[in-house]
């Protein structure tokens, strides 16, 4: 691979459940990508390679992957203005990683950071003010399902050190395997919203746990909202979410 795609700019790879390490070893191999100009990096699904009945052992997939994407990290980090990993059972360890390898990365991600069928994650409030410090470009930010990152000093810290925010997805889900975003609440978000979050333009705050303060300090502070998504959104004193629908522009 190091005399090979030597312009390459944007790679996409998604798993299924039954190829296991085969798989790792693709993601492996973008280390030694000779491009000096990959800036996008989309990987779907690793979780259910991890989760598949058919993987003997998982600990060992899942250890691979993470070596073999911090390795991919080293390599082109740097030059990475996107990174997409939804879902990968992410570490406090690999958040890391991703905010000091990647200061110019611009959209990041994150969606469902847990391995199928299970929880928690290891994604932290503390590793949320991490990619804050470490990636201040951020313009497009998907904490999907990333309940657990969410208090409101992280959200602050996000605020704060990524001034040109325009989209951010704090978006929960309600099934057997997943549950809503109740840390995303009226707190977190008006602790937020007091700190920057002014170039909002896209907000999902569906199946959190925000009610009527969270809709004043948005209007107050995002001038330039677009697209607000309010849908299933319940807290214990709301009076306008619940069983709401989302708001364009």
């Amino acid at each position: 691979y190091t005399t090979l795609f030597r312009s390459l700019r944007s790679i996409k790879l998604a798993f299924g459940y039954t190829r296991g390490l085969q798989d790792v070893s693709a993601i492996a191999a973008l280390s030694h990508c000779a491009s000096q100009t990959l800036s996008e990096v989309t990987i779907e699904s690793f979780s259910s390679c991890i989760a598949s009945g058919q993987v003997r052992d998982e600990v060992e997939i899942e250890s691979a992957g993470n070596a073999a994407l911090i390795s991919l990290l080293h390599c082109h980090g740097s030059n990475l203005s996107l990174l997409s990993l939804p879902p990968w059972p992410l570490t406090a360890a690999l958040v890391t990683e991703i905010a000091s390898c990647c200061p110019d990365l611009q959209q990041l991600n994150i969606q469902d950071p847990s391995k199928l069928c299970e929880s928690p994650h290891g994604v932290t409030p503390e590793c949320l003010a991490s990619i804050a410090g470490g990636c201040p470009g951020l313009r497009a930010l998907s904490l999907s399902e990333a309940c657990l990152a969410i208090s409101p000093a992280a959200l602050s810290a996000l605020a704060n050190g990524c001034p040109q925010l325009e989209e951010l997805d704090l978006s929960g889900r309600w099934d057997e395997f997943s549950q809503p975003m109740r840390y995303v609440d009226d707190a977190a978000m008006t602790a937020a919203l007091s700190c920057g979050l002014q170039k909002l333009t896209k907000l999902n705050l569906h199946f959190t746990a925000t009610s009527d303060a969270t809709l004043v300090a948005l209007g107050a502070n995002c001038p330039l909202l677009k697209y607000l998504n309010l849908s299933a959104c319940s807290s214990d004193d709301d009076n306008h979410c619940r069983g709401g629908y989302g708001v364009g522009d």
